[in-house]
């Protein structure tokens, strides 16, 4: 099996190609990461024609701004999927869509993350990426799974998240950030909460 360190190296040394203007580097990512951006964007659109023309925003980004990636800050992975997150969520303000009504469950998230044939060792280790994170997320106390669930997957802000979930503006910060130490534990094979 291939280790995710060398294939974090590998997402650095293509970030630092396209960011020498290598157009060839530039198809290489999108036919790994498209799919995975897409349902990122989708969750938060919800609309595919929005999601479309999102991702079409976020490579354009990606190319324009991939010298600005830093390894020493997270993989590049995570510097694609905040790219796109953010990118998402600024689109959803700027229409001032309805998102009150909109409910997704983990499992329904998880499972729109796509299945690339076309690189098995990329989708072998989103898969096993994938499994830690639905085993973290189904684990995590009720109050830390909302937050989680109305933050990042559904691109709400902290004082809707607050609403929503009938808790104080302050309290919605700490519950994110063990939510995401708890992840990111297990996802470095440590143990929760150290």
């Amino acid at each position: 099996m291939i280790s995710w360190r060398f294939a974090i190296h590998q997402e650095q040394i293509l970030l630092q190609r396209i960011a020498d203007r290598d157009s060839a580097a530039m198809t290489e990512l999108y036919h790994r990461y498209s799919g995975v951006l897409f349902s990122s964007i989708l969750t938060i659109v919800k609309t595919q024609p929005l999601a479309e023309e999102v991702l079409q925003e976020v490579f354009v980004v990606i190319w324009e701004k991939a010298h600005l990636f830093d390894g020493e800050k997270g993989s590049p992975f995570s510097w694609l999927i905040a790219l796109t997150r953010n990118r998402a969520i600024e689109r959803m303000r700027a229409v001032s869509a309805n998102r009150d009504s909109i409910t997704i469950d983990e499992d329904e998230l998880l499972d729109r993350l796509p299945q690339n044939e076309a690189l098995p060792i990329v989708t072998s280790l989103l898969k096993e990426k994938r499994e830690i994170i639905r085993e973290a997320l189904l684990g995590l106390p009720e109050d830390q799974r909302d937050v989680l669930q109305y933050g990042y997957f559904m691109g709400k802000s902290e004082k809707e998240i607050a609403k929503e979930l009938k808790i104080e503006n302050e309290a919605v910060k700490p519950l994110a950030r063990l939510a995401l130490k708890t992840i990111a534990d297990l996802m470095n094979g440590g143990p929760v909460g150290a």
